[in-house]
């Protein structure tokens, strides 16, 4: 794991979102679950969460729960594509350094 973030005083949580967070990323990360609208019911091992609102791309996971799973998906899908993208950059702009280049060239 590389960044977990938490909001809210968990002791006012209606449920363990970070513990279902962890196990939707855990599943992504193992391919038990493709991060679509459901999750496969021969995937889950023992107290897995039935829970979906997690993407995995690029070798990226992003998982998330607290809203409704649609929601919680199309967080998960930002962040990870933000990852993506300020990755990119940052190697772009370091080639761009390293050989006097640039985008339009």
């Amino acid at each position: 794991m590389l960044a977990e973030q938490s909001f809210g005083n968990m002791a006012d949580w209606g449920h363990r979102y970070d513990e279902i967070a962890q196990c939707k990323a855990l599943q992504l990360w193992h391919d038990r679950a493709t991060g679509g609208c459901e999750n496969s019911p021969h995937l889950l091992f023992p107290k897995d969460t039935p829970f979906w609102g997690g993407v995995k791309r690029e070798g990226i996971v992003v998982a998330v729960s607290g809203l409704e799973p649609y929601f919680d998906r199309m967080i998960a899908g930002m962040v990870a594509d933000g990852c993506i993208a300020m990755a990119r950059h940052l190697w772009e702009e370091g080639q761009k350094k390293k050989d006097g280049t640039d985008f339009l060239h």
